[in-house]
């Protein structure tokens, strides 16, 4: 009887001993597995933002390599007017983007057009502001992911400290009750010989 008490109360201090380490286990593994997806939220974002910058770029080519549509400004000049025009002195109507200069040299009259690029400009901008915030927004989202997973990860590491000390503070109960399993089972012993 003797050695079958000590055999289970031996087999009870291995069972508790692996319960503790396998509790310990488990906690490193979610704390590799909150490190792994920290890593495929970061992935995600960046293909997320990388595929949102290309869409936004093709936009801009797509609006810059447009023509800018055709538009006329009509000038109400006589061809008398134009004459009495002194020599270097020009004449500028504007119609929207599009400006036209007509000037004398001479007995040469010059017509000049342009259209400013303002409105491509200004799309330009458009796009960059929103690209920016698009950005900051993306980079937010990774940081408090990335927040999140410390987090996790610093409970996770607490909690196996915490586990390790009670371990640690476990087996020298688990060997004072061997030790006095023991001394009884001796006592036990000894007893049953002078008994009789």
């Amino acid at each position: 009887m003797l050695p079958m008490f000590a055999a289970l109360l031996l087999a009870a201090c291995s069972v508790n001993r692996r319960t503790l380490s396998s509790k310990t286990q488990v906690r490193a593994d979610t704390a590799s597995h909150a490190f792994a997806d920290a890593g495929d939220v970061v992935r995600q974002t960046n293909i997320r933002t990388r595929n949102h910058w290309k869409t936004h770029e093709r936009m801009i080519r797509s609006e810059l390599a447009e023509p800018i549509p055709a538009r006329t400004a009509s000038v109400n000049l006589t061809a008398a007017n134009l004459r009495n025009l002194p020599d270097g002195a020009s004449y500028v109507a504007r119609d929207g983007r599009l400006t036209l200069e007509a000037r004398r040299d001479g007995d040469t009259l010059r017509i000049v057009a342009h259209a400013d690029s303002l409105a491509r400009r200004t799309v330009r901008h458009e796009y960059r502001q929103c690209d920016s915030m698009v950005q900051d927004t993306a980079f937010r989202r990774i940081l408090d992911s990335l927040a999140r997973t410390c987090e996790r990860v610093q409970r996770t590491t607490r909690g196996t400290e915490s586990q390790a000390a009670e371990e640690r503070s476990r087996k020298p109960a688990h060997l004072l009750w061997l030790s006095a399993a023991l001394l009884a089972a001796g006592l036990a012993g000894w007893w049953r010989v002078h008994r009789k």
